[in-house]
């Protein structure tokens, strides 16, 4: 069963429920670049050309527009929306989905997770550590997507990894 257009299920799946705490918080707007590249991401996805997407293609579909979820939350996510025989999502079902989820990354606050990897405070840490750091966002990272990773950003002789850099590429406007 595809899902009308018309309801909206974030209100009713509790992961996306607002409660009182975040009445207030502004919900997020996406610039034309980013809804662009979202389309691009979830045309590439809709396999089929149907303007819809499978929800078992949620996880892919959640990466491919630069977001890391755990397998918890694609689980409960997939979870919900199979226990409410939802099949599909269309693009728009899909940018709600997205407001709901995303989170602008705060360069403050990733300097100071950075914190953790850099503990003498040089400014420089090591491929490996930039590789746990990584995989505490959220899903573990494949090798594949880690060599992805390292290609984007300078790689110092020493194998070290200046964190302006990593700071740079997680709070950068999409990917």
């Amino acid at each position: 069963m595809e899902m009308d257009d018309s309801e909206d299920i974030f209100n009713f799946m509790p992961m996306f429920r607002e409660d009182d705490t975040e009445q207030n918080q502004e919900e997020i707007e996406f610039t034309n670049t980013q809804l662009a590249e979202f389309e691009d991401s979830f045309t590439k996805i809709d396999k089929t050309n149907t303007g819809t997407v499978l929800i078992s293609e949620m996880g892919s579909l959640l990466r491919a527009v630069g977001l890391n979820p755990s397998l918890k939350i694609i689980k409960e996510i997939t979870e919900w929306f199979e226990l409410n025989d939802i099949d599909r999502i269309d693009f728009n079902q899909f940018i709600k989905l997205l407001k709901k989820t995303w989170k602008a990354n705060d360069p403050q606050e990733l300097r100071q997770a950075i914190e953790v990897f850099d503990p003498i405070g040089n400014g420089y840490f090591t491929v490996e550590q930039l590789k746990s750091f990584l995989l505490s966002l959220g899903e573990p990272l494949d090798e594949d997507d880690f060599k992805e990773i390292l290609k984007t950003i300078a790689v110092q002789p020493d194998g070290t990894v200046n964190t302006e850099d990593i700071i740079q590429l997680l709070t950068a406007d999409f990917r």
